[in-house]
């Protein structure tokens, strides 16, 4: 029953973060004049990622015989992302006085 509850927390924070974050980083990106005329469009770039997420999974593996090297290029390519991430935010950041 534990493994039970603690699996729901983790899908339900992971959910939390699919349909809360594309709405926010929309909003923040293009102001709340245009979130109404730009979400439609963001939205939809959104599901046909997600769409196709799950098909690629499915090719990687009857490629490599296995989820292992699928899963593996995906850690790697989230990895990537977020060191991109980090390295935008500190450039961004470089000449700003720290609050």
């Amino acid at each position: 029953m534990p493994v039970l509850v603690v699996a729901s927390l983790i899908y339900g924070y992971g959910i939390g973060h699919v349909t809360t974050l594309g709405p926010v980083m929309v909003r923040r990106e293009f102001g709340a004049a245009a979130f109404g005329a730009t979400y439609g469009s963001a939205a939809t770039v959104i599901q046909l990622t997600s769409t196709f997420g799950p098909a690629l999974f499915g090719l990687l593996r009857d490629g490599f015989g296995g989820y292992g090297p699928g899963l593996a290029i995906a850690a790697v390519t989230t990895s990537i992302g977020f060191l991109m991430l980090l390295a935008g935010g500190w450039i961004g950041n470089r000449g700003r006085a720290p609050a």
